[in-house]
């Protein structure tokens, strides 16, 4: 029967958030603003 070896993680550079991750975050972030400003006014100007 085969002998299976522990895997062990890569020794190397710590993990680093991707080139395109702080864009992604900003572009989401204006996002949920603009989707939360049109439910402000359209509620306001609901009542």
């Amino acid at each position: 029967m085969a002998k299976f070896k522990a895997s062990r993680g890569r020794k190397g550079k710590p993990a680093a958030p991707a080139q395109g991750a702080i864009p992604c975050v900003i572009i989401l972030l204006l996002g949920a603003l603009l989707v939360a400003l049109l439910l402000y006014f359209a509620l306001r100007s609901y009542g």
